[in-house]
């Protein structure tokens, strides 16, 4: 099962459809938890145990962001229980921070579908086009203006920052 903003927040639940009864409280309460678990202050001491990587804050409070607002919790359970694309990591394991935020003009833009550009990037894993997201992933992303892409051939992700365009 792929990880999303509910268990990066710490929320977990046997299927997908069972997140719409979170309760706000215990979504904020994982708020709180991930933000001090992570903090950057912390960064040192991972470093020197070895342990696993941070994750940023940005996606942290992006999580919270769209599970806090009503409507965009709801758009976004409707697609989790649809399997609409709203993961944030794969295999069951949380997201780990990479250090890696990119700018969407960063990536190499392919205009093949003039009805919905997609833009990708290598990954370290040697996969050429290994993360890639469309246009309709940033519409499907609402108001934010940031997304989490994995890459197609391993566990490593990006944060991609990109501006709304109003037409």
């Amino acid at each position: 099962m792929s990880n999303n903003y509910y268990e990066l927040l710490g929320v977990y639940r046997s299927e997908p459809a069972a997140y719409s009864d979170v309760p706000l409280s215990e979504i904020k309460q994982g708020y709180h938890a991930a933000l001090l678990d992570n903090h950057p202050d912390k960064q040192q001491q991972q470093q020197q145990t070895g342990s696993a990587p941070l994750l940023s804050i940005p996606l942290i409070k992006a999580a919270f962001a769209v599970l806090s607002n009503a409507a965009e919790r709801a758009e976004y359970d409707k697609k989790l229980i649809t399997g609409g694309g709203v993961a944030v990591a794969s295999a069951g394991l949380p997201p780990r921070a990479t250090g890696c935020t990119m700018d969407l003009s960063e990536l190499t833009i392919h205009e093949d579908d003039p009805e919905n550009f997609r833009w990708t990037s290598a990954c370290r894993c040697g996969e050429d086009e290994g993360y890639a997201l469309t246009e309709r992933d940033l519409e499907a992303n609402g108001d934010l203006t940031s997304i989490v892409v994995q890459c197609v051939g391993c566990s490593l992700w990006i944060e991609v920052q990109y501006d709304i365009e109003e037409e």
